[in-house]
């Protein structure tokens, strides 16, 4: 703990802060002694989503003297740490790790959290060291929060081998030997060293837990799902990509028609969207997420048209007359390839930025006069060809997603526009 010593004296900004759970000794001692309550609260404190502030961490402590005599465990000491972590008050979190250290904490707890605060004040050598030395004495807690940490990273193999190692007696486990293989594939694929990587990732996981954590409790069957993400992640599609393949090159999103045809087709007609774009050496990965019509998780698509939510452009001008179609009055299905020039345009040339091919597929769509003398649809022609490129459009994403879910989607830091040279 002393090599550790003054590293977290500084105050550390309240979003940067890695989120933590009370331990589970410290909620079954309280519960068991008859302060339910107390357990509860501490608990919802230390939930990932929660953002208490000094005053509430004081306000806590203050009733956890006050009904039980305060913190004694080591386990007790470790909850307090986290709990000033939360609130950005590092000295103070430095101060209880070494009560919860004097008080007996668990070593591969204390050492896990030892690791986490110095990749916070960016230290990562001090950090690093407490990290391995952690995974020498972890017990069933600290070997599952170790897990914790980088199972949205975890392949679906990987996925299948640490739920069968959780399972293996404390002394028929090899943590670290797991950690090593698993960190050392990532760091050779990004041509970094082992604890660079290591570094990497709890950047990261610190921007991801304060920008893209799941709201919704429930996730239905997704296009990621099938691909192997791991299902029960804190995280969406976009901190999953996130952790994975780090901040995007590009990013852009669409807010709805600009062209002449915003009078037909209403900017409610599109979802919510994003995509991210990645520039490797041998080409580009895209990414396109959409909240499908809710308000905070993001998913991804297989398709950027997917984002369309209304129905046939056609029915907005039965009658004779033009109305704008919304989500409202969009009952009825549509042939995309036939009215994209109206819906999915302007759609795909907002990703010509990203990837030259989204160009290609919106002039595709070009309109060139229409079935019927309408004016409304692309001509029969066109129609199969957009459907053509829209088909190909969901292979490319199909391989994109595969890679960046099923695989280890690193990326060597040099300039993409440079071709690799392998003697």
């Amino acid at each position: 703990m002393a090599a550790v010593a003054g590293l977290l004296a500084a105050q550390l900004p309240l979003a940067d802060l890695n989120a933590q759970a009370l331990p589970g000794q410290t909620y079954a001692d309280l519960t068991a002694s008859g302060h339910q309550k107390l357990a509860n609260k501490l608990s919802k404190t230390l939930e990932v989503r929660s953002n208490p502030d000094s005053g509430d961490v004081q306000s806590l402590l203050a009733r956890w003297d006050r009904e039980t005599g305060g913190p004694a465990s080591g386990y007790d000491y470790l909850a307090v740490t986290r709990l000033w972590l939360k609130a950005g008050q590092a000295a103070e979190a430095e101060l209880a790790l070494r009560h919860a250290e004097d008080e007996g904490a668990p070593a591969g707890l204390l050492l896990l959290d030892q690791a986490r605060l110095g990749f916070m004040v960016h230290e990562p050598v001090i950090a690093a060291a407490a990290y391995w030395k952690g995974c020498l004495d972890a017990n069933q807690p600290s070997t599952v929060e170790y897990w914790l940490d980088i199972e949205a990273l975890a392949t679906p193999p990987e996925n299948e081998y640490w739920d069968r190692l959780l399972t293996l007696p404390p002394g028929e486990r090899d943590l670290c030997g797991a950690l090593d293989r698993f960190w050392n594939e990532r760091a050779a694929a990004s041509l970094v060293a082992r604890d660079t990587r290591l570094a990497q990732h709890y950047s990261r996981l610190r921007v991801a837990r304060r920008t893209f954590l799941r709201r919704s409790g429930k996730k239905g069957p997704t296009f990621s799902t099938r691909l192997g993400r791991p299902a029960k992640t804190i995280f969406d599609d976009r901190g999953l990509i996130y952790l994975r393949m780090g901040e995007p090159d590009r990013r852009t999103s669409f807010g709805g028609a600009v062209g002449i045809d915003a009078h037909v087709v209403s900017a409610e007609c599109y979802q919510p969207n994003e995509s991210w774009a990645y520039y490797y050496p041998d080409g580009t990965r895209m990414y396109h997420f959409s909240t499908f019509g809710g308000t905070d998780d993001w998913w991804l698509l297989e398709n950027l048209g997917d984002v369309y939510a209304c129905g046939n452009p056609d029915a907005s001008t039965v009658g004779g007359g033009v109305a704008v179609l919304t989500p409202i009055n969009s009952s009825r299905s549509f042939v995309s390839g036939r009215y994209a020039y109206l819906v999915l345009k302007d759609l795909y040339i907002s990703r010509g930025g990203l990837d030259p091919r989204y160009e290609q597929i919106a002039y595709m769509m070009r309109y060139d006069g229409g079935l019927g003398g309408s004016g409304l649809a692309t001509g029969g022609q066109s129609a199969l060809a957009v459907e053509r490129e829209l088909s190909e459009e969901q292979a490319w994403l199909w391989a994109d997603a595969s890679f960046a879910v099923d695989s280890v989607p690193e990326r060597p830091n040099i300039d993409p526009q440079l071709r690799m040279l392998v003697e």
